[in-house]
C-alpha cells in the first residue's frame, strides 16, 4: 500500500508517466518482477573497487614518505587497508543480511523448461559481471 501511494505521488509526464497504474496493475507487475528475479547475498565491494583503494592507499603512502615521514608506517597504512579490504570482501559480506536481485529474463526463459535444461545465474567478484551456467539434461556445459 506504501509502495502504491509512493508511486501515485511520483507521476512525471518527462517519462511518459501521467497517470499511476491501478493497485491491481502494480501488484501484478510486482509479481511479475518478484517471481523473474534471482537473489543472492548482497557483496559490496568488487575487485576493481579494492584495486582503486589500494591505488589511492599507495599514492597516500608514498606522498607520506616523500614529505617526510616514516616509510614503516606508511607500509603500516598499506597493510591495514589492504587488511580491511580482505575482512569486508570475505567475511563481512557473508554474514551481511543484504540481498542483491536480479532480473534475468533469458536465464529465466531458460528455466521454464526444466526437462530439457537447468541454468545458474552466479555473480563473478573478479570480473564484476553476471555470469549465466546452462546444464543440459545428461550433460555439464558452460557458457559464461
Amino acid at each position: 500500500e506504501r509502495l502504491y501511494k509512493m508511486l501515485a505521488a511520483s507521476t512525471d509526464p518527462a517519462v511518459g508517466m501521467t497517470t499511476p497504474p491501478s493497485r491491481e496493475q502494480l501488484f501484478w507487475a510486482m509479481s511479475c518482477v518478484r517471481s523473474r528475479s534471482f537473489s543472492g547475498p548482497f557483496a559490496g565491494g568488487t575487485l576493481r573497487g579494492a584495486l582503486q583503494q589500494m591505488v589511492f592507499a599507495s599514492v597516500l603512502a608514498a606522498a607520506y614518505v616523500a614529505t617526510g615521514g616514516e616509510l614503516q608506517q606508511a607500509y603500516n597504512g598499506l597493510l591495514a587497508v589492504l587488511i580491511s579490504l580482505i575482512i569486508s570482501d570475505t567475511f563481512l559480506s557473508r554474514f551481511a543480511k543484504a540481498k542483491r536481485h536480479v532480473l534475468g529474463p533469458w536465464l529465466d526463459l531458460l528455466n521454464h523448461d526444466s526437462t530439457r535444461a537447468s541454468a545458474e545465474l552466479a555473480y563473478e567478484y573478479f570480473t564484476d559481471s553476471f555470469c549465466a551456467t546452462i546444464y543440459p539434461r545428461g550433460n555439464t556445459v558452460s557458457n559464461g
